[in-house]
């Protein structure tokens, strides 16, 4: 069982919808509550968790300071805003501390069991979590405000790590599933993410949204059939996960600059 820490820092409590959760159900106990910033540093510093939730309606501020001295404390300590805005300022904060999951507002109760859940998967051995917890408190106690430069790049860059994990899951789906119709909305509520931030957290590691790598892909892998096979094009289109042949010709020529069919000659040609 994964001994959660819910901080409340809004005005907009959500003590209704948390109360309403079962937690034991979803692989947790509800071990420690903080009304403030100030009660969640000490609260964290005494106790061991598996998992930190925060809420942060209109409380952005307090909720990336906390986020900050988690990782600073326990640089492996999954954490979990709820609440926050959807903007791409907001989203890239949370990246750079190493949110694992972002569920902004307004969000309903189905959708925060589904980010509990994917924290569950994403903690893993609970003994890990809780070593990992023991050795923040650790560097806590021991007074570690006086850590380097090169434990806060070592954190980010477990940060990134953890992303790159994520993006790879994202990038593996789409390679998998190149024939079929595929949206973001699709892989993040099979992955358990809120759609929005892993939409943003893509484009902050990729440098291009979801939808420019998907187009990237489809006609990539079209160019290669066109090149090394002798399917037709309409049999190409359904490959890379077009039904209309007309959209395929339109959206091709767009990302070549030539059609299909000139494509090919051009290849057959120089082959």
């Amino acid at each position: 069982m994964h001994k959660v820490m819910l901080v409340d820092l809004s005005p907009h409590s959500i003590a209704n919808q948390t109360h309403s959760l079962d937690w034991r159900r979803l692989g947790y106990s509800l071990g420690g509550f903080a009304k403030s910033l100030g009660d969640a540093v000490s609260l964290f510093s005494r106790e061991r968790f598996s998992l930190v939730v925060i809420h942060i309606r209109d409380a952005h501020a307090e909720g990336i300071r906390l986020c900050e001295f988690i990782r600073d404390k326990c640089k492996r300590m999954p954490l979990m805003l709820v609440g926050g805005r959807m903007d791409f300022h907001s989203a890239r904060e949370a990246m750079h501390y190493g949110v694992n999951d972002y569920l902004p507002a307004p969000f309903t109760l189905e959708e925060m069991k589904d980010s509990l859940r994917n924290m569950r998967e994403m903690i893993g051995d609970e003994s890990d979590t809780a070593a990992a917890s023991s050795r923040g408190d650790i560097l806590y106690q021991a007074g570690a405000g006086d850590e380097t430069g090169g434990e806060t790049a070592e954190n980010a860059a477990d940060a990134r790590l953890r992303d790159v994990h994520v993006i790879d899951r994202v990038k593996a789906y789409v390679e998998e599933s190149l024939d079929q119709a595929i949206t973001l909305k699709e892989i993040s509520t099979s992955m358990h993410f809120n759609c929005s931030y892993l939409g943003q957290k893509f484009k902050y590691h990729e440098n291009m949204t979801f939808n420019e790598y998907l187009l990237q892909q489809r006609m990539e892998k079209a160019k290669f059939l066109l090149e090394h096979t002798g399917l037709r094009i309409y049999e190409i289109a359904n490959k890379v996960g077009y039904i209309e042949i007309d959209w395929f010709y339109k959206k091709f020529k767009s990302y070549t600059g030539v059609s299909a069919n000139a494509y090919r000659k051009m290849h057959s040609i120089t082959a």
